[in-house]
């Protein structure tokens, strides 16, 4: 009995023996190209301050696309990684403020719409 587990444990060995002992053959060089996309929601209440002396509680919305693309190239020495990369982020985000001031009138922040 003690041969046969020997003798199976040998075979394992001569099979699985390369397969253990090879490193990973991964790499971080070459080309890549990606993308990145979302939207966002955004919302702020709080006090508002419209010059000297006067402020008002606001409500203000930021809602809208953001997204960029990424492309490069990385060239790896062993355990470093070196590499040149452009990128372009942007957002179509847009927003609007308004704060109720006292005696019932709205206020628009400067620069934004209705």
């Amino acid at each position: 009995m003690h041969k046969i587990v020997s003798a199976g444990a040998m075979i394992a060995t001569i099979i699985a023996g390369p397969a253990i002992a090879a490193p990973p053959t991964w790499s971080w060089a070459g080309f890549y190209l990606g993308g990145n996309a979302g939207y966002s929601w955004g919302r702020d209440h709080g006090p508002l301050t419209l010059g000297t002396g006067f402020s008002a509680d606001s409500s203000t919305g930021l809602d809208g696309f953001v997204g960029g693309a990424q492309i490069g190239y990385n060239w790896q020495v062993r355990n470093w990684v070196y590499g040149l990369e452009a990128d372009f982020q942007g957002t179509g985000q847009s927003g609007s403020a308004a704060a109720i001031c006292p005696g019932g009138t709205t206020a628009l922040h400067p620069g934004t719409r209705r």
